[in-house]
């Protein structure tokens, strides 16, 4: 059996070749991708044998192995590996759930993410956010496919290979503005669907113009509902995070609905000013009255843009 110290080295060796030596794990790789995809296209009359995408995970976390030495063993051939988890993502569902521990595990490394074809990662992109809206759609959240699938688009979104092109940004506001109007889960599918949401607003919020103001508008109901209802207190963190970032952006003050951004400032001030905790310091989320508008009742004549303004210039607390 081929060590894997051999393996590394010879990489080393092959490395100005333009072929991959079958005795590295680009060969590897590029071996058993193949044998992959020609069994499955092989079984199109019949379920492919899911050893097929187990033996292609345990191959990947051997070769990412730190204990066995240095990573980035697989960079010259990346692309073809993330083609190759899209294709196979995209037709064949039943190793979606091994191939997407993959997808993580690599896109999460910055020297595979940055060689990651834009035009794939947009696919990929594009295929989870279809998936989640699906999972939404037939209110299947308490699954844990449902649960992988939202993980995989938080970390798709935490980990893009450069700038957004405009399309993708457009599609990806308009794929969260549908999730939320019609989410209805306030645990962990909701939680991480939160986060791949702020994810998307630290990443791109600044290019997103009205968007930012069109988000709000389709989370502000699920956004009350879930602080009242949740006891989940990472979901609870996840709101608060938003929260800061909507008054960053000020996108919100482009809505002309008063209501709302008072109920947004609230829900960040409640737990911010009252506890004196920030969304990632561990605050344990409890209000006086757990309700969201009770302060604005006091504070109906103050400019709302007025408060946003000094709370984020006198840098109180986490704002």
């Amino acid at each position: 059996m081929l060590s894997i110290g051999l393996c590394g080295m010879n990489v080393a060796a092959h490395a100005v070749k333009c072929m991959y030596a079958v005795a590295t794990w680009p060969g590897l790789c590029h071996a058993l991708c193949t044998c992959i995809w020609v069994e499955v296209q092989s079984s199109k009359k019949k379920v492919p044998d899911n050893m097929l995408a187990r033996t292609f995970k345990k191959f990947i976390q051997k070769a990412e192995d730190r204990s066995c030495g240095r990573r980035g063993f697989l960079a010259r051939k990346i692309k073809s590996i993330f083609q190759h988890m899209y294709e196979i993502i995209r037709g064949v569902p039943i190793f979606g759930s091994d191939y997407g521990t993959v997808l993580r595990q690599l896109i999460a490394v910055s020297e595979y993410r940055l060689r990651m074809p834009k035009r794939i990662y947009g696919e990929l992109l594009h295929l989870y956010t279809e998936k989640v809206l699906e999972m939404v759609h037939t209110k299947s959240t308490r699954t844990e496919e449902g649960f992988r699938n939202a993980l995989t688009m938080f970390t798709l979104l935490q980990n893009p290979p450069g700038d957004f092109p405009d399309s993708l940004r457009d599609e990806t506001v308009d794929m969260f503005c549908q999730i939320f109007e019609r989410l209805r889960d306030e645990g962990r599918i909701a939680e991480k669907l939160v986060a791949a949401l702020n994810a998307f607003l630290l990443n791109q919020g600044l290019n997103l113009g009205d968007g930012v103001a069109s988000i709000h508008a389709s989370f502000r109901d699920f956004m009350v509902r879930a602080w009242l209802t949740t006891h989940d207190r990472k979901l609870k963190e996840g709101l608060v995070l938003y929260g800061r970032l909507q008054a960053r952006l000020r996108g919100v003050v482009l809505l002309k609905d008063e209501g709302a951004i008072e109920e947004l400032l609230d829900l960040v001030e409640k737990e911010l000013d009252l506890s004196g905790a920030s969304a990632l310091g561990g605050s344990s989320y409890r209000s006086e009255d757990g309700e969201l508008g009770t302060a604005s009742k006091r504070r109906k004549k103050e400019s709302l843009f007025l408060r946003m303004k000094e709370k984020l210039l006198a840098g109180k607390g986490p704002w």
